[in-house]
This record gives structure tokens, sequence and C-alpha cells, in this order.
């Protein structure tokens, strides 16, 4: 099992380490989150991470879970010739700002294999 072990608002895991947004065209949160899922702003005005705590905080704490996340994926493949990732975490069932409707209890998909 790899988890991630910091708070989202310090850094987003499910995020792209570029900062691409994974919803073009719609709200989203960044890599290192300035609102809510609400659109609220968790940053105090003036106090928002900087392009260089971004970055520390990619290298920091990104980086290692994704590398951790790869090996993981690698080594049970190399074993089994196939690996299966269940991606854990939670959010509301709604959440306006970001997704019309009722987001699913479970989704299952291949994200392109």
């Amino acid at each position: 099992m790899v988890r991630a072990t910091v708070h989202r608002y310090a850094i987003d895991a499910n995020r792209d380490p570029a900062g691409v947004s994974l919803y073009p065209g719609q709200n989203t949160t960044t890599l290192c989150p300035l609102t809510d899922f609400d659109g609220a702003p968790i940053w105090t005005t003036g106090q928002e991470p900087s392009p260089d705590e971004v970055e520390a905080r990619r290298q920091a704490w990104h980086a290692p879970y994704h590398a951790a996340l790869q090996a993981e994926i690698d080594r049970v493949r190399a074993r089994h010739g196939i690996a299966v990732v269940y991606d854990c975490h939670s959010i509301r069932s709604r959440i306006p700002f970001l997704f019309d409707g009722l987001l699913p209890v479970f989704s299952i998909g291949t994200n392109g294999g």
C-alpha cells in the first residue's frame, strides 16, 4: 500500500506535477490548492505558497509519493503480470463548485491503460 502522508492543502498528490488542469475549462484546485472545494480561500491574503514553495513541496512530497507508487506498480506487475491500483480518497458527493450532479461512490477506470 502506498498512501500520502501530507494534507492535500499542503500539496495535492492527485494533481499533475506541472500544474496542468485535470478538468480544462472547469473549476478545479491546483497542485498546492489556493481554495477549498467550495471555492473559499484557504490561505490568508499574501500567505499563499510562492512558486518556489510549490516546487519545494512538489520535490519533498509529490515526487516521492509518485515514485513509491510507480515502484509498487512495477513490483506487482513483475510478480503477477498485471497490477490493479485502487486510488482511494474521500470527497463529498456534491461539490457544485467543481462538478455538476452527484459524484459516484466508487469509480472504476483504467486512466488510459
